[in-house]
This record gives structure tokens, C-alpha cells and sequence, in this order.
């Protein structure tokens, strides 16, 4: 028999279901991690965190289903869509990830959106606004230079999971989108 594990990472935990070829539940197995509010606006989420939790989550079902890793065909990742996270030219993180309900680019989104709006909205179909990753990285720009100037790659959430997984830098469509 051969096996499905899906991983999805939310706000405050990571679930993970593992499932047989007729859609059978195996085992299932959910790891909470923190959010951060290190200040007015802020909330951010570690990597270290993430990895933790899908480490955790995979051992428990593992332990839970008694089934060899390499009867597991693929795994699915998913995430909350937005939260980025800042990494050098060889894909260290450099900070905590910016998750994408941190509120501390309000003045770049506005700025944005005054100077640029239209011209975005035309090619993303979204107004500037502190949700999207290129308020957020003005952001850094404007309040955090020597994390900035150090950006060699941005990960999105479930994009620094598959990475650490496969070694592979990508991400999908709707993360591009919203990345502005």
C-alpha cells in the first residue's frame, strides 16, 4: 500500500494527515507553534518553528501508522498564502518570517497606493495594502536597512517548507500575484 501526507501550516499550528490510495485517514497529527508581536503592528511567525512542527508531525505519523517513509508517494504543502520570509543569497533566513497579517507598512501600502495603485491593481488585481508582500518589504527598506540590503531570496511560508524538503526555490501563482 502506498501513502499520502498532507502538511498544511495555519496561524498558531501545523496539521498533517496521512492518507491511504482509497482516501482512508492512517494517522493524522497537529503541532502548535507561536506567534509573535515583538511590536506595535508586528506579527511574525520563526522558520525554526515550521520545521519543528513539520518534523513533529511527520515522527507522530510515522510512529501512529507503522508504515515504511518510502511507501509515502508524495507529500502536499500548504500554508496561510502572504507570510514571506526574508533569506540571504544562500537561503538563510535573515529575520523572522513577516506574517500577513503584520500592519507595520501601513504608510509604505498608503504611499503605494497614491503613487502606483492604479498601475497595480492593473497587474495584480489587488490595491496596495499591508497584506501584500511589497508594503511589507518597502517596509523593511525604510525601518530595517541591514536586514534589506541583505535579501537575497524571498520565501513565502509553505514555498521555505518545500525548499527545506527538496532543495528546490519556487513558489505558485498566487503567491507571485501577491507578492505585488
Amino acid at each position: 500500500m502506498k501513502y499520502l501526507l498532507g502538511i498544511d501550516f495555519g496561524g498558531g499550528a501545523s496539521k498533517a494527515t496521512l492518507i491511504d490510495e482509497m482516501g482512508n485517514i492512517v494517522a493524522e497529527s497537529t503541532a502548535e507553534y507561536p506567534t509573535l508581536y515583538p511590536e506595535q503592528g508586528a506579527c511574525e511567525q520563526s522558520p525554526d518553528d515550521w520545521i519543528a512542527a513539520l518534523c513533529k508531525n511527520t515522527s507522530e505519523l510515522l510512529e501512529k501508522s507503522g508504515i515504511n517513509p518510502a511507501d509515502i508517494l508524495c507529500i502536499a504543502v500548504d500554508s496561510a498564502t502572504h507570510t514571506f520570509l526574508p533569506c540571504d543569497n544562500n537561503f538563510a533566513p535573515l529575520m523572522n518570517a513577516v506574517h500577513w497579517t503584520d500592519t507595520r507598512s501601513r504608510a509604505e501600502a498608503n504611499a503605494l497606493r497614491g503613487e502606483k495603485g492604479g498601475e497595480i491593481f492593473k497587474k495584480t488585481f489587488h490595491k496596495p495594502d499591508t497584506i501584500w508582500t511589497l508594503p511589507q518589504l518597502l517596509w523593511l527598506k525604510n525601518n530595517r536597512p541591514e536586514i534589506f540590503s541583505k535579501i537575497g531570496h524571498i520565501f513565502f511560508e509553505k514555498d521555505y517548507i518545500r525548499y527545506f524538503l527538496t532543495g528546490v526555490f519556487c513558489t505558485d501563482y498566487i503567491e507571485a500575484q501577491g507578492s505585488m
